[in-house]
C-alpha cells in the first residue's frame, strides 16, 4: 500500500508541474494577445497622427479605449501622470504596455495589469 501511495504521490506531482508549464504558457499566451491589442489601441488613439497622446481628449479616449479590453487592469491616476510627465509621447506609452512582460516590475506597481480573467479578443 505504501508502495501505491507513493507511486500516486510521484503521479500527482508530476501532474502539478505540467500544469503549472501549461499555465505559464497559458498567461504569457493571454500577456502577448494583450499587448498586440494595447498596441493597436495607442496607435488608433494617435488621432492626429503626432506620436503623442497629448491632448485631453486622445488621453480620454485611450483610457476609454484601455479600460474596455477585457481583462487589462489600469491605473487611471498614474497613467494620466506618466502621460503628462512624458508629454504624451508614443514612446512612453508604448514602454508601459511593454512593462506588462517585466516581471522584475512587482505587480502593485505596475500601471498596467493582465488578470487572470482576460479573454480572447
Amino acid at each position: 500500500m505504501a508502495k501505491a501511495q507513493g507511486m500516486n504521490v510521484d503521479n500527482l506531482l508530476g501532474l502539478t508541474k505540467e500544469n503549472q508549464a501549461l499555465l505559464d504558457k497559458m498567461k504569457a499566451s493571454m500577456k502577448a494577445q494583450a499587448s498586440q491589442r494595447l498596441l493597436q489601441i495607442v496607435f488608433q488613439s494617435d488621432r492626429d497622427e503626432s506620436s503623442s497622446i497629448d491632448s485631453e481628449r486622445e488621453i480620454n479616449r485611450l483610457i476609454i479605449r484601455l479600460k474596455g479590453v477585457d481583462g487589462i487592469q489600469l491605473d487611471e491616476e498614474r497613467f494620466k501622470d506618466e502621460l503628462k510627465a512624458s508629454g504624451g509621447s508614443l514612446e512612453s506609452v508604448l514602454k508601459l504596455v511593454k512593462s506588462l512582460d517585466d516581471d522584475t516590475i512587482p505587480e502593485n506597481e505596475k500601471i498596467l495589469t493582465v488578470s487572470a480573467s482576460q479573454q480572447s479578443q
